[in-house]
């Protein structure tokens, strides 16, 4: 049930509140009025309603029936745009009538209000100060109504059976220490900052090239980093121990005009683009109050991506920039005619095949991936905090550097765009175990996964991912590599994130762990212990 249902909760009404003798059996009674009770609070929050109640006691038919108290359980599909609106309308205050069943109805909740338009309704309003407390809107219109029309002592017996696991993704304290306080969503600063950011660099004028576009990839971008982005107060940091702070630094790719200019060979390539970082770090110090530094990377790679560019705005974020030079991947057409020498020594070739995936999951598939991202967010509204939430879980056992974060990313879109039996999950609590279900289940040794990102795949796409991954095993029958095979729109080879990890004792690892947390969380629902889940022991 916890793996169909958005939320799933349990209560107990006692006998007394129930007792009508005219009907089949308090159960029967229970159900009906419940139902009624919950379709007409939660309105269009929900697309489905299930109530169950326990089985009535037998007694012979000329026996008084026993008493006895009822325990219910309801299950809720939500709709996961409308389970968050904060006001629930009401009916014109002019209405007399129908406005004195809803203040019957809705008791002390019920308030008059004016809105924009210049209608006066009755309304309910729901206060919340944080995203993640409008999660919890249609917990709390259950628990109200079900104590007004059912029995005023149970709200706060009701158990729900899916636990609630937002607080998992909240920073410690000694972290959101060093944040700048703010009561708006850190995502969401973060992209207004970006896009001033954005502003800045395309505003700046003595550039050899036009900056055609900045793109974003970084998980805070995608809305998928584990602790939110919130903006960092420097001043704070610098008297912080070290490992007592978290200061995320958020990728982007500059895309540059295309240019006949560049060099041919690689190695100046990789110069010429360590000298456009320098130079638009000179300019956006010098007209804004910004801090940039240039680092190397790849060192032993000379014809690889060099250098990377971090501005440090003061308000309290940190970018990291990565130069594309051409909008044809000129760079990769580079490499890959090095790889057509069929004279090219072993080693030589494979440094190119090193280099050429660098620049491929940097600039193509990279790019790719984010962009499919910002596509199913706007689909699936709960998908960012789903994926928050199973990083935290592999990171709370220990195993977040063994595998991919774009990896984790592409199994929980496997979770909603390929959601059969059930529809996409509608919380994050339920997508979390229902990917947790999919490492359980999975048996990555003889299927691979195929993610279809955004409807494109035809059968022949899937019978040919099928066929490659066969072949990969052939050749690999120990699976040294790519333990798990994935397959998506943007890449055939099902590798490119997992090839040289998770290793296949981290995998099984993971299946175990996963199999573990399911057993945890079926066995007995309403005691489970949030922190049971995300626990090494």
């Amino acid at each position: 049930m916890i793996l169909s249902y958005r939320v799933n909760c349990s209560v107990t009404i006692p006998h007394s509140e129930t007792d009508d003798y005219d009907t089949p059996s308090h159960s029967y009674t229970l159900v009906k009025k419940t139902t009624s009770i919950l379709e007409r609070a939660l309105t269009t929050r929900v697309t489905l309603i299930s109530v169950t109640a326990t089985t009535k006691l037998s007694h012979t038919i000329t026996s008084i029936r026993p008493t006895e108290s009822a325990t219910l359980t309801l299950g809720l599909l939500i709709d996961p745009e409308q389970s968050r609106r904060l006001v629930d309308h009401g009916p014109p205050a002019n209405h007399r009538e129908a406005a004195d069943a809803f203040r019957t109805f809705w008791g002390e909740k019920a308030e008059l209000r004016r809105f924009k338009d210049g209608s006066i309704l009755e309304s309910v309003v729901w206060n919340c100060k944080t995203t993640e407390e409008r999660y919890g809107i249609v917990k709390r219109t259950v628990r109200y109504v079900i104590a007004r029309h059912l029995s005023a002592g149970v709200a706060g017996d009701i158990v729900f059976l899916t636990p609630s696991l937002l607080g998992m993704v909240s920073p410690p304290a000694e972290v959101r220490n060093t944040f700048v306080k703010m009561d708006r969503d850190a995502f969401v600063t973060l992209s207004e900052a970006f896009e001033a950011f954005v502003r800045h660099l395309k505003d700046l004028k003595d550039m050899p090239l036009a900056i055609s576009s900045v793109v974003p990839v970084g998980e805070g971008f995608t809305y998928t980093s584990i602790y939110p982005p919130y903006a960092q107060n420097y001043s704070h940091i610098s008297a912080q121990q070290a490992g007592s702070y978290y200061a995320p630094v958020h990728e982007a790719i500059i895309q540059l005009e295309g240019s006949g200019k560049w060099p041919d060979d690689l190695k100046a390539v990789q110069k010429v683009k360590i000298g456009f970082l320098l130079h638009i770090g000179r300019q956006l110090e010098a007209s804004h109050s910004i801090t940039t530094h240039v680092g190397l990377e790849n060192s032993e790679l000379d014809i690889a991506n060099q250098g990377y560019l971090d501005v440090i705005y003061e308000q309290g974020y940190a970018f990291r920039l990565r130069i594309q030079h051409d909008p044809n991947h000129r760079e990769a057409h580079l490499i890959e005619r090095s790889l057509k020498n069929k004279a090219l020594p072993h080693l030589a070739r494979a440094r190119f095949e090193r280099v050429l995936k660098l620049y491929q999951d940097y600039f193509i598939r990279g790019l790719a991936h984010a962009q499919a991202l910002h596509a199913l967010r706007g689909r699936y509204y709960f998908l960012p905090h789903t994926v928050r939430l199973v990083k935290r879980w592999i990171s709370a056992h220990m195993l977040s550097p063994q595998i991919s974060s774009r990896a984790i990313e592409l199994l929980v879109c496997y979770v909603f765009v390929h959601p059969y039996p059930f529809d996409s999950p509608a919380s994050p609590e339920v997508g979390f175990l229902r990917t947790l279900k999919l490492l359980a289940s999975w048996d990555w040794r003889k299927e691979p996964l195929i993610v279809d990102l955004d409807g494109s795949l035809n059968g022949a796409k899937y019978e040919e991912f099928g066929k490659f991954f066969e072949g990969v095993r052939k050749q690999d029958p120990g699976i040294a590599h790519a333990s798990w095979s994935l397959y998506t729109n943007y890449d055939a080879t099902g590798a490119c994130w997992t090839r040289d990890r998770p290793g296949k004792v981290v995998a099984a690892r993971l299946t175990a762990l996963a199999k573990s947390s399911i057993k945890v969380v079926s066995k007995d629902s309403g005691s489970v212990k949030v922190q049971d889940l995300f626990s090494a022991r």
